[in-house]
C-alpha cells in the first residue's frame, strides 16, 4: 500500500511539473500580444493559471485511481476529493470572471466627438436715410432775366431743385415752359430746354440735386402781360411727372 503511494506521488508530482509548464508555455504565448495583456492584470493571469494547474491534477487524480491503481478508487475517498478540487475550480472560476470583467470595464473607454457646423449667411445691406418723404419734390429758385427796354426783354434760364424722397435711385428728366395767356396755345406745351436729357444724373434715395436750364428763344415781348414758367420732371418706368410753377410780371 505505502509503495503504490509513494509511485501515486512521484507519478502525479512529474507530470504536475510537466503540465504546469506546458501550461505557463501556452498562456504566454496566447498573452504576449498587447491587447489582452493591456485589458487583463497579472493577477488575473496568476488566477488563471491556478486553475489551469488544479484542473489537470483533477484529471490525473482521476485517471490515476481509475486507470492505474482501480483497487485505490475501489475503497479509497476518490469521489471526495474529486468534488473538493470541482468545488475549488468553481470558486476560482467565478472569481476570474469577476475581476476580468472589472478590468474591461476599467479599460474601455468609448470617445464621442461632436462635430460643429457654422453656417454663415452673407447679407448685402443698403442704408435709406429714416426722413424719406416718399415724394419727388421740384422747386424754382431763380430766374435770370435781363430787361433791354420797356416792351422786350430776355429769360436767359431758371435754375432749380430736385430731391429724391423715394428709397430707390431715379434719373429725372426736366423741362422748362414759360409763356403769357396772350401766346398761342403750343406754347404752354413746347419745351424751351430740356435738363438731364441723356439721364446721366442719377440721384440716390434721399439725395437733393440742383440744375440749371438755358431757355431757347429767350426773348419776351407783351411785357405788361403775366408770363408763367413751368418746370415739369419725368422719372420712372411709368413716367411719373412732378412740376414747379411760378408766375411774375417782367416790367
Amino acid at each position: 500500500m505505502n509503495d503504490i503511494l509513494r509511485d501515486l506521488e512521484r507519478d502525479i508530482g512529474k507530470r504536475r511539473k510537466n503540465e504546469q509548464d506546458r501550461q505557463k508555455k501556452h498562456l504566454m504565448d496566447q498573452i504576449g500580444g498587447g491587447d489582452f495583456k493591456d485589458k487583463v492584470s497579472s493577477k488575473t493571469i496568476e488566477r488563471a493559471l491556478f486553475i489551469g494547474v488544479i484542473v489537470v491534477m483533477a484529471l490525473f487524480i482521476t485517471y490515476d485511481r481509475v486507470a492505474v491503481h482501480p483497487k485505490l478508487a475501489e475503497g479509497g475517498d476518490s469521489g471526495g476529493i474529486t468534488s473538493l478540487v470541482t468545488e475549488n475550480i468553481d470558486a476560482e472560476v467565478e472569481e476570474l470572471s469577476a475581476s476580468t470583467t472589472v478590468a474591461e470595464e476599467e479599460t474601455t473607454t468609448t470617445t464621442v466627438e461632436e462635430e460643429t457646423t457654422t453656417t454663415t449667411i452673407e447679407t448685402t445691406t443698403t442704408t435709406v436715410p429714416a426722413d424719406l418723404s416718399g415724394d419727388v419734390t421740384i422747386d424754382l429758385i431763380d430766374m435770370d432775366i435781363d430787361k433791354n427796354s420797356d416792351s422786350v426783354a430776355k429769360f436767359n434760364s431758371v435754375t432749380f431743385t430736385i430731391v429724391n424722397g423715394l428709397d430707390e435711385s431715379i434719373q429725372p428728366v426736366v423741362d422748362v415752359f414759360a409763356f403769357d395767356d396772350v401766346m398761342t396755345d403750343d406754347w404752354q406745351t413746347r419745351s424751351r430746354g430740356t435738363y438731364n436729357e441723356d439721364q446721366s444724373v442719377e440721384l440716390d434715395p434721399g439725395e437733393e440735386h440742383s440744375g440749371s436750364i438755358i431757355l431757347s428763344p429767350k426773348t419776351f415781348s407783351n411785357l405788361d402781360e403775366v408770363k408763367t414758367v413751368i418746370l415739369k420732371a419725368v422719372y420712372g418706368e411709368d413716367n411719373t411727372v412732378v412740376t414747379a410753377r411760378d408766375s411774375f410780371m417782367m416790367d
